[in-house]
Parts: C-alpha cells; sequence; structure tokens
C-alpha cells in the first residue's frame, strides 16, 4: 500500500490499505501498521469510505501517541471452569505432539482403538 502511494497511485494506495484493515478487523491488529509507517497513508483515507472506520481511529489514535479506546470483550471463561479433563488436553497444546499422539497420551492405560 505504501509503494502503491509513493507511486502516486493514491487509489491503489487506499485499496490496499483497505484489504489491510479488512484483515486486520477480526483482531484488532493495530501494531503491523504502526511498524510500517503508514500513518500519512491512513490518514488520507477517506473515513467515511472505509468499512473499518473504528479500527482506523484506533489506530491513528496509536500512532499518534494515544491508547486505543478499549473494546468490550467477551469475558473468557477462568481456568477454574475448565474441567480436568480439559486441562490435561491444555498442557499438551505446546508440545510438537500431532493430534493423535496427543490422543494416545490421553487414552486410559491398556485402552484399544
Amino acid at each position: 500500500m505504501l509503494a502503491r502511494r509513493e507511486l502516486g497511485d493514491q487509489r491503489a494506495a487506499n485499496q490496499a490499505a483497505e484489504r489491510a484493515l479488512a484483515l486486520a478487523e477480526a483482531d484488532r491488529l493495530i501494531l503491523p501498521f504502526a511498524m510500517t509507517g503508514s500513518a500519512g497513508l491512513l490518514e488520507a483515507l477517506p473515513r467515511h469510505q472505509t468499512a473499518h472506520a473504528a479500527l482506523l481511529a484506533d489506530i491513528l489514535d496509536v500512532l499518534h501517541g494515544a491508547s486505543p479506546a478499549p473494546r468490550h470483550q467477551p469475558a473468557s471463561p477462568s481456568a477454574e471452569e475448565l474441567t480436568p479433563g480439559e486441562l490435561r488436553v491444555l498442557r499438551y497444546l505446546p508440545t510438537n505432539l500431532s493430534r493423535p499422539e496427543i490422543a494416545g497420551e490421553l487414552a486410559p492405560a491398556g485402552r484399544t482403538r
């Protein structure tokens, strides 16, 4: 998107910025925009033409030194709410075991498939 702008193609730069915002929207990603020096491009993006105005405002706030507005996120279940079986499975997630290997580790001893 920045390259398009540097080449003088503002329309293509705006389209690329819109695609980038669409990809970032679900996770509310701000850091990639801050790291690439895209403030000028994002400030030039017509806010009335973007489907991602809230994310764009948050990104610009961060680029200008402010904190993004807090977003209401549903509360995630705490560790106390997980069953013992779920906790056992979670312990295997950071390992390099495949799903079938994890299943084999979790299966009661002597049990066959």
